[in-house]
């Protein structure tokens, strides 16, 4: 049956963009010192592709925090995660992403076909696109190539192919934008040594076979691109296409005639029994079956089911599959050393006297049952007697022995319990010296009770061979252990300070009082003395302000003439209207919208009119502006204009 030729065509792109390209992708994003991952992503303006076209495996440069650049493993909304940890925290930093150094983005790539040709761009879809379907042929470029030393020199007669991956957009069926990717399998990628050339944005698109990626051999006149191209698939597939079938490790399929000599590898196809000489049997330990071909016939090993049996992992020993059937009877004659037992065990013959089998199943030495025939001595020395095994003796050189008890004359070392006062005893020390903080002393352990006492704060008390010494409780006229309550104190490391909220019911308080934190008081509050408030003070109790003086004198301490007045907040603390009086007009005024938070002046929108006469006034040009009534000594009233 014959096959479709594999389309090819021209593409000239408007660029190429590869690794380190800094004007491929722009990025906005928030970076964080020692953490992986760029939040709050956005695209910049200022790339040629949109951020939406980023993919694993690309890198992103950042100034701070990824001078060298990182490789992106992951991409998950406005979330960019990275190989490695930010080295700088930056808000809303410029990143610059390029492609891998595998792969290129064709921008604006726009295709050309032979005449007539119904191939277009719209038949293309990338390997790695979601509408691509697995087993179905892809598509590559060939481009010419330089060394990696001089990558604007192209090398006459070299070429690349690398597969369509990802297509970004489609403009049309003659143009579209896309990545080119190197890949594993068959000739695509770029050899050691080589790139891509820096000017180069002429490529040739060839439809790849699916088993081995080659491209078709096609006149470059058709499409009228270099005659290089033409045979550039070809090149590039020789070495590792055509070379797997000369080594033996390529695949074949179909074909008929015959074959001769050895096969290394995978078969795909049918045997027949017309097409084998002999046919398979079984043989000895294999369970009886024939094959020729023409059905699958099942190899199985032959077992005794009672001896061996086939498990899960292969052929084994059936549990309890060893009986005295497979063991020699002389191995097994209880006149020997070894026997069997309910044929999964063995057993050791004793004679019952000396040597027996506990309950357990241990061999063991029967009590009693060692006569001294079996010892290698029947008797040992002890100081100056000799002791025959066997032998009972009741005194033993100055040494009286009983039951329980021994008594007489010792010398040297002894070790174990004694009994009696001790009286006889030489080198044990009758004293115990000890040394207190204040005074020392001895006592004679003999003649004397050692006694541990109770102090101020300390109690004692013993029971048997145990002294206990623990702490009295505090109170007003024992010194002892205190606790300190949690809500007023705080205790580390032994030091006790007041708590940052400290409670305090009635207190009197003789010496002056600095309070470094904030302090609530909940009750009523005297005052003798003096009240300094050199913060803000505010009063913010639903009653009446009520003062007992007779003036009220603000803007105190002030060294200099300025404004000053009584602020009456409406919406905010920012929103008052403010009786005050202005310095430069020397008069009181009102203003609405007052701010008395932005600075100490402010300008009247209306005056307060002021009432004088002769005697007042004195001819003062403070008091003649315009709305101030003046009373001359005639009773004759004037207004200011």
């Amino acid at each position: 049956m014959a096959s479709n030729r594999l389309n090819f065509g021209k593409i000239i792109a408007s660029t190429v963009y590869k690794n380190g390209d800094n004007s491929f992708i722009r990025i906005n994003g928030d970076f964080t010192s020692g953490s992986p991952n760029v939040t709050s992503v956005v695209n910049n303006v200022g790339g040629a592709v949109n951020f939406s076209e980023a993919l694993i495996g690309q890198k992103l440069v950042q100034s701070s925090a990824y001078p060298s650049g990182a490789t992106i493993t992951n991409i998950s909304g406005d979330t960019i995660t990275l190989d490695s940890n930010a080295g700088a925290s930056v808000s809303s930093g410029l990143g610059r992403i390029s492609p891998a150094s595998d792969s290129f983005y064709i921008s604006s790539g726009s295709l050309t076909v032979p005449n007539n040709a119904e191939f277009r761009l719209t038949d293309v879809t990338g390997s790695d696109d979601a509408s691509f379907q697995s087993g179905t042929r892809t598509y590559g470029l060939i481009f010419p190539l330089a060394s990696t030393s001089s990558a604007g020199s192209t090398i006459v007669g070299e070429f690349a192919q690398l597969k369509i991956s990802k297509f970004g957009s489609r403009i049309s069926n003659v143009e579209a934008s896309f990545y080119i990717s190197a890949s594993s399998d068959g000739v695509n990628g770029i050899p050691t040594g080589r790139t891509q050339v820096t000017s180069n944005t002429t490529f040739a698109i060839v439809e790849q076979s699916v088993s081995e990626s080659m491209a078709p051999i096609f006149s470059a006149g058709d499409v009228s691109i270099s005659t290089g191209y033409s045979l550039a698939g070809y090149q590039t597939a020789v070495d590792t296409v055509f070379d797997t079938f000369a080594t033996g490790s390529g695949v074949a399929t179909g074909g008929t005639g015959s074959f001769s000599g050895s096969f290394t590898g995978s078969f795909k196809g049918d045997i027949t029994a017309s097409k084998l000489t002999n046919a398979l049997t079984d043989g000895s330990g294999i369970t009886d079956f024939s094959f020729d071909g023409s059905s699958s016939a099942t190899v199985s090993v032959q077992v005794s089911g009672s001896t061996l049996e086939a498990g899960a992992n292969g052929l084994r020993v059936k549990p309890q599959g060893i009986t005295e059937t497979q063991i020699t009877s002389s191995a097994l004659s209880q006149s020997g050393a070894l026997f069997g037992g309910n044929g999964n065990k063995f057993g050791v013959a004793v004679d019952g006297n000396t040597i027996e089998i506990s309950s357990g199943g241990s061999l063991q030495v029967k009590p009693g049952g060692l006569p001294t025939s079996s010892l290698a001595t029947s008797s040992f020395t002890l100081g100056t007697n000799t002791i025959t095994l066997g032998d009972t003796v009741s005194t033993l050189n100055k040494l009286n022995l009983t039951a329980v008890t021994a008594s007489g004359e010792f010398s040297g070392s002894a070790s174990g319990s004694f009994q009696g006062d001790g009286s006889g005893l030489t080198g044990i020390a009758s004293s115990l010296q000890y040394t207190a903080s204040l005074g020392s002393g001895s006592v004679n352990l003999k003649t004397q009770a050692f006694n541990i006492l109770a102090g101020e704060g300390i109690d004692t008390s013993g029971s048997n061979n145990t002294i206990t010494i623990s702490g009295e409780d505090a109170t007003t006229t024992n010194k002892g252990i205190a606790s300190f309550d949690s809500s007023d104190f705080q205790v580390s490391s032994g030091a006790v300070t007041l708590a940052n909220n400290l409670t305090i019911p009635t207190m009197s308080i003789g010496e002056d009082l600095g309070v470094g934190k904030d302090l609530t008081v909940t009750g009523n509050t005297l005052l003798q003395g003096n009240l300094v408030v050199q913060g803000t003070s505010s009063f913010q109790h639903a009653d009446n302000l009520d003062v007992a003086d007779r003036f009220i004198r603000l803007a105190s301490g002030s060294s200099a003439n300025g404004d000053g007045g009584i602020a009456i907040q409406q919406t905010a603390a920012t929103d008052t209207e403010l009786f005050g009086f202005d310095y430069n007009e020397k008069r009181w005024g009102f203003t609405s919208s007052f701010n008395p938070e932005a600075g100490s002046g402010f300008v009247p929108k209306s005056f307060v009119a002021a009432v004088g006469d002769n005697n007042g006034v004195s001819g003062s040009t403070a008091f003649q502006a315009a709305g101030n009534i003046y009373v001359d000594g005639n009773g004759e009233i004037y207004i200011y204009t």
